[in-house]
């Protein structure tokens, strides 16, 4: 019998560790994956999350945007955030303006009950180099994602679930 729960305990033990290890690599968490190291020639990305996990970035007080309006711009000194919103499968707004070479946080409101996230791209579609892909996560929640600074230009974002949710990113 003794034997018994000694081997129950380790598979306990096992089962634990095995949840934990698959937890971690799953995305939970508000968890952002960097796909282009060449982004910008500036500090690595920091990536972390609103619901849990690591710390979530320090944002100004001056980056105030209501997500109601059709752009929207980060902070003059990319330490802003950008709000979007996915609401009835649609992206609010769909024209983002931010600091080039500077690293920004879209603050990710999905308010539907379905999962959604943020992915950008290099150029006008999904055709081109992909640089960002945040955590997708069904609503109501929100997560920030940390964004690797960008070079000067134009970026395409979608959402990987439902692809007609677009719009475009604007650096200078």
């Amino acid at each position: 019998m003794r034997d018994g729960r000694a081997s129950l305990g380790r598979l306990a033990a096992i089962f634990a560790s095995a949840i934990v290890l698959i937890g971690g690599c799953s995305g939970a968490g508000g968890s952002a994956t960097m796909t282009d190291p060449t982004i910008a020639a500036t500090s690595a990305p920091s990536l972390s999350g609103a619901g849990g996990g690591s710390a979530t970035p320090q944002v100004s007080a001056d980056a105030t945007l209501s997500p109601g309006s059709p752009s929207a711009s980060a902070g003059a000194d990319g330490s802003g955030v950008v709000i979007i919103t996915a609401k009835d499968v649609a992206f609010v707004p769909t024209q983002v303006n931010v600091p080039a070479g500077k690293p920004f946080t879209i603050r990710f409101e999905n308010q539907d009950p379905v999962p959604h996230n943020v992915a950008i791209f290099r150029g006008a579609d999904a055709s081109g180099t992909q640089l960002f892909r945040g955590e997708i996560f069904a609503g109501p929640r929100t997560v920030d994602y940390r964004v690797p600074a960008l070079k000067p230009g134009s970026y395409f974002f979608y959402c990987e679930v439902h692809p007609t949710m677009t719009g475009t990113i604007t650096t200078r």
